[in-house]
């Protein structure tokens, strides 16, 4: 789609409107997601157990429309700082989750190491759902 440029204009650099426009677009698929997903008739859904694991308070309150939009369609959401080396995402060979929302964008690791792409992965190939909020870095 988009390639991501730069250019020098007055010894300033700045970002290619395309970037602005490729977040734009992601972020409206995401709030379109979450408004279907609490929109939804509760009859016709369970409701899913989120783990929502954030990096600072900052980028929790950045999406807290679209947690509000997920709460809100009966979904019960988890939050946990990514440094919280009691996350686990099962107990008992039992998942606590049927998703993981990750807002980690610069984290390097999950749960001082208890979630890893392997812990992910496996979890993915249960069932489970990941969806991964990164930045530029």
């Amino acid at each position: 789609l988009c390639q991501l440029a730069s250019f020098q204009a007055s010894g300033t650099c700045f970002k290619d409107m395309a970037t602005t426009l490729r977040m734009t677009c992601l972020w409206a698929v995401v709030l379109v997601a979450a408004l279907a997903v609490a929109s939804t008739p509760q009859s016709n859904v369970s409701a899913e157990r989120i783990l929502v694991i954030f990096e600072d308070q900052g980028i929790l309150d950045a999406h807290s429309l679209l947690l509000s939009a997920i709460q809100e369609g009966g979904h019960s959401i988890v939050a946990a700082p990514s440094d919280d080396s009691s996350i686990r995402l099962e107990e008992y060979g039992e998942y606590l989750y049927d998703t993981v929302l990750l807002l980690v964008p610069t984290a390097e690791e999950i749960g001082n190491g208890a979630i890893t792409s392997k812990t992910l992965a496996q979890f993915v190939d249960q069932g489970g759902n990941v969806m991964l909020f990164a930045g530029p870095q």
